[in-house]
């Protein structure tokens, strides 16, 4: 990757407007994790081709992993400006907004989104995310089965749904949720621990240590 990166670094220097250079150089950098070398490469794109949709949804995820939350959503807003049909950016706008605590103007990212593409499972599964931290369980548990009936091996919504039925006493049906989770996905940890958290409070004592050993397993930390 190094290499390549050089390789990029010269073709740009030799020609500032090439911008396959720079995109290739940005994937290279995204690749390597160079967050802050990123975004100064989205930026550089973005003056050669202003109207880059794509590479504003993209600014705006590294931005967002910076904590410059604010910052993202100025991204997602243009790329909504540029091609208001990109579920994507809704979605991303939504979540941004949820970690300001904007949740009703989070759900409307979420639904614009589900409005542009009815079938995007993640759409349902943030969305169920919104109501479960507004406490409407049952709105929560609906875009939960929603999330599910478009991607049935959807470990995160399974395992999301298994908490608020848990929260409502239902432990049965968290037991089979969670079950669910970690048989879509073995290296699942939070989902085996909530699996033993649900059965230690039905007093299965030795069931509940087993799950707790493997989620330890996966995740020592």
């Amino acid at each position: 990757i190094e290499e390549s990166l050089l390789a990029y670094q010269t073709a740009v220097e030799i020609k500032a407007d090439y911008l396959e250079a720079h995109i290739n150089m940005a994937m290279a950098l995204k690749e390597q994790r160079k967050v802050d070398e990123l975004i100064a490469s989205y930026r550089k794109i973005l003056e050669i081709k202003p109207n880059y949709a794509e590479v504003y949804n993209s600014m705006g995820i590294a931005l967002k992993t910076k904590g410059e939350t604010d910052e993202a959503i100025e991204c997602y807003r243009k790329v909504i400006e540029i091609k208001p049909d990109y579920a994507e950016a809704h979605i991303n706008m939504g979540n941004a907004l949820k970690i300001k605590g904007e949740q009703d103007e989070a759900l409307e990212c979420y639904r614009r989104a589900i409005d542009i593409r009815p079938n995007y499972a993640e759409a349902y599964n943030n969305m169920g995310a919104v109501f479960e931290d507004k406490g409407e369980s049952d709105e929560a548990i609906e875009c939960y089965r929603k999330a599910l009936a478009q991607k049935p091996d959807y470990a995160e919504a399974c395992h999301n749904m298994g908490n608020v039925l848990k929260r409502k006493g239902e432990l049965d049906e968290a037991i089979e949720c969670y079950r669910k989770s970690v048989e879509i996905n073995p290296k699942y940890a939070e989902a085996y621990n909530s699996l033993g958290i649900a059965l230690k409070e039905q007093g299965k004592i030795d069931e509940a240590v087993e799950y707790y050993c493997k989620a330890v397993a996966l995740e020592p930390e």
